[in-house]
């Protein structure tokens, strides 16, 4: 079962970091209030009562205010803390109420000076003390172990004092960037101004190659016409040499066939008187 404390609307807003200062008085009261009745065990002193009947007092009154302020630190604890965080502050309350039932037992024990009253009183503050110096450890825990309040806010800080460091990284390297592109862009724009009259130096040889080649060209077009008419005239005695030659060949053919007719007939001739000759003889 859960229990709660009802809140005052306050007129102020409570600040944050103010829990760790309200509650190192809040464990100190109830301490020196033990320390005192003990020592009021021997002396008796009514004053020594009233003292520890306003410290007990001041106690409530500042785990009242422990509360509030533990509820405004608790708003940056981080999700694996959340559990902690709601022991510590459900135990928080508990402490609240017993330092009431502390302080009646108090007010009682002023009132009627009886030994048992005062006996009941001591045993209410012992365990008072013990279960909110168990509250204080666990808060301790959460601030050092899972880093409620200064830990969440550390971190945040740090992480907002990077931020405008990344930020000028990045505009640095933007602008580093930028730079070097400008420079490469006129580095290579002075290249090309250097390369465009070395080009231009180069094409004045070739024009002037070109305008050589032109002349030459010029002057040997009359001497490429004589040697082609020249060619032509040696084409053609060749072509008329040849038919001369074919001419004289086919009229050696013909003499030819002419000779071997005549021989023919010469044989012929020849074979006939030798049978008119044998038939004479006979």
């Amino acid at each position: 079962m859960q229990v709660t404390i009802p809140e005052i609307m306050l007129p102020f807003e409570i600040p944050s970091m103010i829990h760790p200062l309200i509650v190192h008085f809040v464990i100190v009261l109830p301490l020196v209030v033990l320390v005192l009745e003990l020592i009021n065990l021997f002396t008796k002193s009514r004053a020594v009562g009233v003292i520890n009947f306003v410290f007990l007092l001041l106690t409530s009154l500042l785990l009242y205010a422990a509360y509030l302020s533990g509820s405004v630190d608790a708003n940056g604890a981080i999700e694996s803390a959340k559990e902690a965080l709601a022991t510590h502050k459900q135990i928080g309350i508990y402490l609240f109420y017993g330092s009431l039932i502390v302080l009646l037992f108090k007010l009682v024990s002023l009132a009627l000076q009886k030994g048992q009253i005062k006996f009941l009183y001591f045993i209410t503050l012992l365990v008072f003390d013990a279960a909110l110096l168990n509250d204080a450890k666990k808060g301790t825990e959460l601030v050092y172990k899972y880093g409620v309040n200064v830990g969440a806010k550390s971190v945040v800080e740090k992480e907002v004092k990077k931020a405008p460091s990344k930020v000028n990284e990045k505009t640095k390297q933007e602008n580093t960037q930028e730079v070097n592109k400008e420079q490469n862009q006129t580095n290579e724009e002075k290249v090309k101004e250097q390369e465009q009259p070395t080009k231009k130096e180069q094409e004045k040889p070739q024009e002037q190659k070109e305008n050589l080649n032109n002349v030459t060209n010029k002057e040997e077009k009359p001497q490429e016409k004589e040697s082609v008419e020249a060619v032509k005239k040696v084409e053609e005695n060749s072509t008329k040499e040849q038919s001369a030659i074919k001419e004289a060949n086919e009229t050696t053919k013909e003499l030819n066939q002419e000779q071997k007719e005549e021989n023919s007939k010469d044989n012929e001739n020849k074979k006939e008187t030798a049978l008119s000759e044998q038939n004479s003889t006979k």
